[in-house]
Order: structure tokens, then C-alpha cells, then sequence
């Protein structure tokens, strides 16, 4: 209820209850982008093989080794992410992946040769292979059942 001039008041309609609100968006907008970051990187080593076998002095087949590294990480990853959710809580989950995967991917602009790059892209894919997963949860849970479906 509000107060209009005169004293009257009037009824405010509650939202409608399939409107979605600005902090789902929020919350939405900021899972979705650690997903996208995930999945960029899965592939961004492609456009820099050229750069990376110049700087590391390393054979094409060295390189590709830091996507096959990252990529076999996230798939070691995400079948543990259900666990790691259902033992430490989803949000605490997704929070400690994307600090590893911000600590990889610092790693990973400090590497010094190919060898080094490949290891912090382990790292960087054990965070990475969390967050889609453990943000779709946590997505699900905050938009609630009627949304899921």
C-alpha cells in the first residue's frame, strides 16, 4: 500500500511471480560470464601457437600440448564438481574454482617455457572444468522450480 495526495491509499500489484527480477539477472549475468571465460579458454591457444612456439623456442606439437593440457583437466574436473558442491555448498564451490582459475590463468601469463605453461594450464583447467556445472546449478537454485521446469 502507498499514500497518494488526499490521504488515500492505493494497493500496489505485487510483481507478477514469472517476471524475473534484476538479481537473478545479476547473479545470472555473473555465472554466465565465468562459463564464458572457461570456455574461451578452452580455445584461445589456437590464434597464438605462432607467438607461443617463437617465445617458448618450442615445436608446434609442445604447444598443443597446453590446450590438450587444459582440456583434459576440465574433463578431470567436472565430474567432480557434484561432489565438491553437495560436500561444500555450491556458491563456496564455484567461488574456489574461479580463484583457481584466476591463480592458472596468472600462472599461465607468468610462465617462463612450454613446460611451465602446460602445467599452470592444468591448473587453470581443474578451475575452469568447475565453474559451467556448478554455475548452472547454483543458477537453477536461485531461479527456483517454477523457472526450471
Amino acid at each position: 500500500m502507498t499514500s497518494a495526495p488526499g490521504g488515500r491509499t492505493t494497493e500496489t500489484a505485487p510483481p507478477p511471480a514469472d517476471r524475473v527480477d534484476g538479481q537473478l539477472l545479476r547473479i545470472a549475468f555473473i555465472l554466465v560470464l565465468g562459463t564464458f571465460m572457461a570456455t574461451l579458454d578452452a580455445t584461445i591457444v589456437s590464434v597464438g601457437i605462432d607467438r607461443l612456439t617463437e617465445e617458448f623456442d618450442a615445436s608446434v606439437a609442445d604447444i598443443q600440448w597446453v590446450s590438450t593440457a587444459y582440456l583434459l583437466a576440465v574433463v578431470a574436473a567436472v565430474p567432480a564438481s557434484g561432489w565438491l558442491a553437495d560436500r561444500f555448498g555450491g556458491r563456496r564451490t564455484w567461488l574456489a574454482a574461479v580463484g583457481v582459475f584466476l591463480l592458472g590463468s596468472v600462472l599461465c601469463a607468468l610462465a617462463w617455457s612450454a613446460a611451465s605453461l602446460i602445467v599452470f594450464r592444468v591448473v587453470q583447467g581443474l578451475g575452469g572444468g568447475l565453474l559451467p556445472a556448478t554455475g548452472q546449478a547454483l543458477l537453477a537454485r536461485v531461479a527456483g522450480r517454477n523457472r526450471t521446469g
